[in-house]
């Protein structure tokens, strides 16, 4: 009888874990665990395929192929096929397709593993005039910089890497007052109208209007957005087409277009809201020295000269410009002699026969103009908000934006438009950019006569020129050039880089992978893959 209390004997240990190598090999083996990671590697490809077509390779990237969830799969794949292909010892002649099969599996793997943490991708665009070697790489990266610290000071700069996301997400980054709180990796710009958030509130007027032709002319058909807030940049207060030239002027303006005097001048004053004719107040016109109509307004005590033919603000003693007065002028005579158009929120003026007149709009309504042969919508009017194109998620968009969170007030940043704010008496500049890389070369181009183009590498103060074509790419040290655009222009040429150190394991794998197929179907009593 065994004594218990000795415990198994180590001869038999042994056997038993000896005996569960082949359970364990065919657990290794067994076709399930392929087939999973396969199909999911497949259901994934066909996402990023279709994500490619529909929004680019870019979108494609951040969904899909740049993501743990593919790599991940990819990665447990190429494990799998590692030690499936151990457990195959000793290797057995009838089973040699499958193992050439799986010997280029893992090659493929190993290359794609090679490109993916030691390859290169980038973009570079070459002037003529200006080598460069800064390249630019497929990360993104948000910088806040202050001005006016000193140049010792290590924290008036500071740069964060945005995630490489393809929806959507939240940032938590914070460098002194300001807050990133969410970041767009695709947008496009969306008209928005918002409270200002500097001073005077409700005094600049904004408008939406509707354009379109109601002639047999140039089809025009345009939403356009005038605004006189001195806050918004992006929109202005002008527009000239072929042959209408548009104003836009505040709503208080409207009445004075039917009491227009001799002089045909009219004023207003932005606070009050209130406009009036130098006929109306007695206001004498006087000519300058230089032959120039003159005229100077009391208000409150005190004068403010005005040269109307030449601005509408007025002047100093030493004739510099008072653009913060309430006051503004406006002379018409010069402007009968052209399509002028005033829009003023829901009214308009214009020039028609031998005398101005005033007409109404109703907000949604088309006003027909027949002196301009023009159709004209009211779209919206505002003297609360400003206009302004916020960026707004996008799968087609171009743009990427970060919400910035300053003192309560909700800015964005994107890569075409940084931004800058006033913080403690400094500036801070919030930017988007990609991070680059520096070359040990220097790039620039040149094109010849017949319209080819060539690339020169420079290096230790010698050239090589290499010329480039549309379908195939210029390699030097290692990193192959395409061309981005078929047409570049001649000022600009868009290249992007790549670097591929597995490239060849990659090309073998594939063919190693087409043999073992090959084999596999020609050989006759070739068995099954799942007997292997």
């Amino acid at each position: 009888m065994e004594d218990s209390t000795l415990g198994p004997r180590p001869e038999t240990a042994a056997g038993k874990t000896w005996g569960n190598w082949p359970r364990l090999k065919k657990f290794i083996n067994g076709q399930i665990w392929a087939l999973v990671l396969i199909g999911v590697l497949i259901i994934l490809m066909v996402i990023g395929t279709m994500a490619e077509n529909y929004n680019g390779s870019e979108f494609a990237y951040r969904l899909i192929y740049g993501r743990w969830y593919f790599l991940g799969a990819f990665a447990l794949l190429f494990v799998y096929l590692i030690f499936s292909f151990i457990s195959n010892f000793p290797l057995q002649r009838s089973l040699s397709a499958i193992y050439v099969i799986k010997l280029g599996l893992i090659l493929l793997g190993i290359g794609c593993g090679m490109t993916y943490w030691m390859g290169l991708t980038g973009r570079i665009t070459l002037s003529p005039s200006m080598p460069k070697n800064d390249l630019m790489l497929p990360e993104d990266l948000v910088t806040i910089n202050y001005a006016g610290q000193e140049k010792t000071d290590q924290t008036n700069s500071i740069s964060f890497k945005l995630p490489s996301v393809a929806l959507p997400t939240s940032l938590d980054y914070s460098f002194r007052d300001l807050v990133l709180t969410s970041f767009l990796p695709f947008s496009e710009r969306v008209l928005s109208w918002n409270y200002p958030t500097g001073p005077n509130p409700g005094i600049f007027p904004s408008s939406q209007y509707h354009i379109q032709n109601a002639g047999s002319g140039p089809e025009l058909d345009l939403n356009v957005v005038f605004t006189l807030h001195p806050e918004v940049q992006e929109f202005s207060s002008e527009m000239k087409l072929e042959n209408i030239s548009f104003h836009y002027l505040p709503e208080e303006v409207a009445p004075c277009f039917e009491r227009l005097g001799v002089s045909k001048i009219i004023l207003w004053d932005i606070q009050s809201k209130v406009c009036f004719t130098p006929e109306e107040q007695k206001i004498p016109i006087l000519i300058s020295a230089a032959g120039k109509r003159f005229l100077a307004v009391k208000r409150d005590h005190e004068f403010s000269s005005f040269f109307p033919d030449f601005s509408v603000y007025p002047f100093t003693q030493d004739l510099n410009l008072i653009t913060n007065s309430p006051l503004r002028v406006m002379a018409l005579q010069s402007l009968e002699s052209g399509h002028h158009l005033f829009l003023m929120g829901p009214a308009l003026g214009f020039f028609q026969g031998d005398h101005w007149v005033r007409e109404s709009l109703e907000q949604g309504h088309p006003h027909r103009i027949d002196e301009m042969m023009l159709d004209l919508t009211l779209l919206h009017h505002t003297v609360e908000k400003i206009p302004m194109r916020l960026p707004k998620f996008s799968y087609r968009g171009h743009e990427q934006a970060v919400a910035v969170t300053f003192q309560g007030h909700s800015y964005w940043v994107t890569n075409q438009q940084p931004l800058q704010l006033e913080v403690n008496k400094l500036t801070a500049t919030i930017q988007i950019a990609p991070k680059t890389l520096p070359l040990p070369f220097m790039m620039s181009f040149f094109q010849t006569d017949k319209g080819e183009y060539y690339i020169r590498f420079t290096q230790h103060g010698q050239s090589e020129d290499h010329r480039l074509l549309p379908h195939s790419p210029v390699k030097f040290q290692g990193i192959e050039f395409y061309l981005e655009k078929e047409k570049p222009s001649a000022t600009e040429l868009p290249l992007a880089a790549s670097a591929d150190p597995g490239r060849i394991l990659k090309y073998l794998g594939i063919i190693l992978t087409l043999v073992g197929v090959l084999l596999q179907m020609l050989i006759p009593g070739s068995p099954k893959t799942k007997e292997a």
